[in-house]
């Protein structure tokens, strides 16, 4: 998921003051920076995917029977401790912070921040965007200047990292030139 804070000015589909509540005719609005925050989807499981878990639990349970009424008890054991394995994994992915990052756009300077990691900053002049896509199903966004090289939007899924990449390109093109 993500969400920009502030959109570049001049872009047909949003006005600075949707945001921010500021009025389109103060001038200060150019200096204010555009901030992109993303973060890793964690919805919860919709009801297709728990009818699914429950046919997994319902086929694991199933399977067991016929083993274990001919003597073979470890069967149910280890069919029930993966099915419990599995529940206590979706239980501590669901209470994990999730994973996420913020880009801020300012007037000649870029601040990367990504949790549990110091921030970047780089200036907007030397950067460039490159987004790569080594194969259909990938896609990395990469901010690079003489010195280092960041990968933007690790977080998202493909679809997301393929709508934020224009954004990304056209407020970094806009600051480039403020």
């Amino acid at each position: 998921m993500y969400q920009l804070l502030r959109r570049p000015e001049g872009r047909p589909w949003a006005r600075p003051d949707d945001w921010l509540g500021l009025s389109t005719d103060d001038p200060s609005l150019v200096d204010q920076p555009m901030v992109l925050l993303m973060r890793e989807n964690r919805s919860s499981l919709n009801k297709t995917e728990r009818q699914a878990f429950a046919m997994l639990a319902a086929c694991l349970v199933g399977m067991t029977i016929l083993p274990a009424l001919k003597g073979y008890w470890l069967v149910p054991v280890f069919s029930l401790g993966a099915l419990a394995m599995l529940v206590l994994a979706l239980g501590r992915h669901r209470a994990s912070i999730p994973a996420s990052e913020s880009l801020e756009l300012g007037a000649g300077r870029i601040v990367y921040r990504k949790l549990g990691r110091p921030s970047v900053e780089l200036t907007a002049s030397r950067l460039q965007f490159v987004p790569l896509r080594p194969s259909p199903v990938k896609l990395s966004l990469i901010l690079s200047d003489a010195n280092r090289k960041i990968e933007v939007g690790s977080c998202l899924s493909l679809e997301e990292r393929e709508a934020i990449a224009p954004i990304i390109a056209a407020a970094l093109s806009q600051r480039r030139g403020i």
